[in-house]
């Protein structure tokens, strides 16, 4: 089991939250974090604008999914 479906499966039982729709909710939630550190790889590595939007793109479609997933099997 990967790290991320066990974080996902800790927090939908810490928050009281089931189905697809709620993880869905949580992995927006959890979609922050990455946002965070691409900005500061932006600011302080000099990581071109456009290359750090296109991973947040992608984190922010990856951990609804993989958290839907998980709430729905949960």
């Amino acid at each position: 089991m990967s790290p991320l479906a066990i974080l996902a499966a800790v927090l939908l039982g810490a928050a009281g939250w089931e189905g697809a729709a709620g993880g869905a909710l949580a992995g927006l939630g959890l979609a922050i974090l990455p946002a965070l550190i691409l900005v500061g790889s932006v600011v302080w590595e000099g990581v071109p604008v456009r290359t750090a939007v296109l991973h947040a793109g992608d984190w922010t479609v990856k951990l609804p999914v993989a958290c839907a997933v998980v709430g729905a099997l949960s």
